[in-house]
């Protein structure tokens, strides 16, 4: 999170209890929540996630590559331990009771057999892929 703000140019600190910050050489300090701090680090971890893909897939060599892993695997663990705290937030768990409305609206379909064919569907694939694998003898 430090790391980020040094990157956004950001004082960070307290005042009266509350979080504020403060771009670095302007005079404006806003509230800033904790929560707001966690879900920005993640949406520019997972900005700069996107930007090393592209990286590594146009390297011109190996050293270069080995270079735009490192970091991209850094970046990975650093996306693993902000997602932990981002899910403790009133962010995360809005996420949390959304997919769970979604996942209840999904079931209630399947039961009034609103996905029947596509469940069949489904069945068979997995089924034939099964049969690929034993005639294969995986």
């Amino acid at each position: 999170m430090l790391f980020y703000v040094e990157q956004m140019q950001y004082e960070i600190g307290s005042r009266d209890g509350e979080l504020v910050r403060r771009k670095i050489g302007k005079e404006k300090v806003e509230s800033y929540r904790y929560e707001d701090l966690i879900d920005d680090v993640d949406i520019w971890i997972f900005g700069k996630i996107l930007e090393l893909n592209a990286l590594r897939d146009d390297c011109r060599n190996d050293i270069e590559r080995a270079v735009h892993e490192s970091e991209y695997q850094r970046l990975k663990e650093d996306e693993r331990r902000v997602g932990k705290l981002y899910e403790k937030t009133c962010y995360g768990k809005a996420v949390d009771v959304l997919a769970e409305r979604l996942a209840e609206k999904l079931f209630d379909n399947i039961l009034k057999g609103k996905y029947k064919q596509e469940i069949q569907d489904i069945a068979e694939k997995i089924c034939s892929f099964a049969e690929e694998e034993k005639k294969y003898g995986r």
